[in-house]
């Protein structure tokens, strides 16, 4: 059964899309001269911060199983004494790490292989739940994480309220609420302290985003991903790849075709036809350098460089001096943005995290229920996919911010994930705040007040179809499509407030009117007498979308390897200037710089 994030999370990413919409219009406006009108779509936006990895499976024709699992195991929930921990060992030195914690099992040398433990993932998840069964929720996130290993015990809102990584942060802003002093969380972003005897280059800032200059440290999505996007909106993006570390997406599947190909070298798989490094880093070119041992030309990048995006980890980006206020105090002249999960500072700086950790530790699990009450197993990587979209907005904002005095006091930036992804549920946690109703989760049926009934149905063709009922007008139209007028009056008599207190029971009935009709006819016919129906979407529906196509949401782009495919695009329209164009994934090394040599750098790739 379909299940909808908790909270109105189509709707707030709508939100975050149109931020970056407006500066991308703005910058279009300034360099025109004309007015701007920038057409945002919710369903493009819903699309973009929701399935992306799934698009790239079926539209790349990928083999195999998509989502958290693909990649490693153990990745999912785990009972402990107290409630449940996420953990996420997508790399072989997580699992050791776990091992370490797990005092080093006989068990561990049949999962040595990451194909091992895929193999044999519910195996190897019976042996960690025998060893989490005695451990605190918490505890288990403090030892796993000690060692190494991306975990994080599933909090609620009140939990959240309490926490000392945001205490030790300030992250919460004050907010009066029904007379009551409250707290939400506040932007996920801050200025640091840089060396104050730095003093800015005399060159001239970029003039918007056609002339920014960025250079992404970037791995994984959230980076990559906002980097693109500001690379389709007009800026020269250089990525820097590590040949001893290369970004995971770039060096595993899923694969163009199911096919990994090879180099001519050795036979290893081929670094250019992976499904979801091309979807999350289109529009820019590569630059392969040694970030540890050729300082000569990370400098070298840097200097000709406006902005630098990094998401190493702190501890990494600090020895390398990538981090946000190193890069700066190095580099006066610049902007830098260091993102990581849980920001810079604070009791839990050092946690390791996925997206998925992430869901786990700022409400999304908990707020998104099953039917049958538990945590929601939600294989979205919507937590990156947000922080893409935040990370590229204030990039955008700064670009064209010209001369303004805010501008120039944030050279260096610590974006917090954890903190993006709280926000998102910021009248739960007012609520809770608060002690006003409105802060426990919702359940899997969907149900969102004020609006009743709001849920799925299953059509008679097995299809599902998601209803919202926002109005008295919109009831009485529903009751008469589905030709029960008299009996759905009955049951929706006293308004809202009697029919968001009987939704389960409406449910039921509903349940068995949408049963005789096919999906699409009855959303038709809903739609047409102002009724918000749709069919509920999966990845194939959305590639033989007429809309989405006509709108261009999945632009076509040639490869010098893979070919002719489409890729996702930006979720907004200029009107009157066609489609915003998406560039090429870039090949390994596509762009050369004079200090960087060739002598060991392919050969460490592929011993990689």
């Amino acid at each position: 059964r379909p299940i909808k994030l908790g909270g109105h999370q189509a709707l707030v990413g709508a939100g975050h899309v149109a931020a970056l919409a407006a500066c991308h219009a703005i910058d279009t406006h300034r360099s025109s001269g004309r007015p701007t009108h920038s057409d945002v779509s919710a369903q493009d936006a819903a699309i973009v911060t929701g399935p992306v990895l799934r698009l790239a499976h079926a539209m790349f024709r990928c083999t195999g199983a998509s989502g958290a699992r693909r990649n490693g195991a153990p990745a999912g929930f785990y009972h402990c004494r107290d409630g449940l921990v996420r953990i996420s060992a997508m790399e072989d030195h997580q699992f050791q790490a776990l091992c370490r914690a797990f005092d080093n099992p006989s068990w561990a040398e049949d999962f040595s292989s990451s194909q091992a433990r895929l193999e044999r993932a519910d195996d190897l998840d019976e042996l960690v739940s025998e060893h989490l069964a005695d451990w605190t929720k918490v505890e288990s996130e403090e030892r796993l994480q000690h060692a190494g290993v991306p975990a994080t015990a599933i909090y609620n809102v009140e939990d959240i309220v309490d926490w000392p990584q945001f205490r030790s942060r300030s992250s919460f802003s004050p907010v009066r609420l029904a007379d009551t002093d409250s707290l939400t969380v506040g932007p996920p972003f801050r200025a640091m302290r840089v060396d104050p005897g730095t003093i800015a280059a005399s060159r001239p800032r970029p003039s918007g985003l056609a002339g920014l200059r960025v250079a992404e440290a970037g791995h994984v999505l959230a980076v990559p991903l906002a980097t693109s996007l500001l690379g389709a909106m007009g800026a020269t993006v250089t990525k820097l790849e590590d040949p001893d570390r290369l970004d995971v997406y770039r060096r595993r599947g899923p694969y163009v075709d199911g096919t990994a190909g090879n180099d001519d070298s050795d036979g290893s798989p081929s670094l250019e036809r992976s499904a979801y490094f091309a979807v999350m880093n289109h529009s820019k070119r590569s630059v392969v350098l040694d970030l540890e041992r050729n300082r000569e030309a990370v400098d070298a990048v840097l200097k000709s460089s406006d902005v630098l995006i990094e998401n190493l980890g702190p501890r990494r980006a600090r020895r390398l001096r990538l981090d946000a206020v190193s890069a700066t105090n190095d580099h006066p002249h610049l902007v830098a943005i260091s993102s990581s999960g849980w920001g810079q500072d604070g009791p839990w700086s050092s946690y390791k995290a996925y997206a998925y950790n992430l869901h786990a530790a700022c409400g999304l699990c908990s707020q998104t229920r099953t039917a049958a009450g538990d945590p929601a197993e939600i294989d979205l990587a919507w937590g990156d996919l947000i922080s893409a979209f935040a990370i590229a907005t204030i990039v955008a904002a700064w670009s064209i911010a010209g001369d303004s005095p805010d501008a120039e006091s944030c050279r260096a930036i610590d974006f917090s994930m954890a903190e993006l992804l709280a926000a998102r549920f910021n009248e739960m946690i007012a609520a809770t705040a608060s002690g006003l109703p409105g802060g426990s989760p919702e359940d899997g049926t969907s149900h969102l007040a004020p609006f009743a009934p709001n849920s799925v149905y299953a059509a008679k063709d097995q299809r599902w179809i998601a209803i919202s009922v926002t109005s008295e007008e919109s009831w009485e139209a529903l009751s008469q499509v589905l030709g029960a007028q008299s009996l759905l009056v009955e049951l929706g008599r006293g308004g809202e407030s009697h029919r968001t207190a009987a939704q389960y029971g409406i449910d039921t009935f509903l349940a068995d009117l949408v049963a005789e009709w096919e999906a699409t006819e009855l959303v038709e016919q809903l739609q047409r007498v102002g009724v918000a129906a749709a069919v509920v979407a999966n990845e194939f529906d959305l590639l033989e979308d007429q809309h989405l196509e006509e709108r261009g949401l999945f632009p076509w782009v040639e490869h010098p390897v893979w070919g002719n495919n489409r890729l996702v695009g930006l979720p907004w329209r200029i009107v009157g200037a066609g489609e915003v164009s998406v560039g090429v994934p870039p090949l390994l090394g596509d762009t050369k710089i004079d200090c960087v040599t060739e002598d060991s750098v392919s050969s460490r790739i592929r011993g990689g």
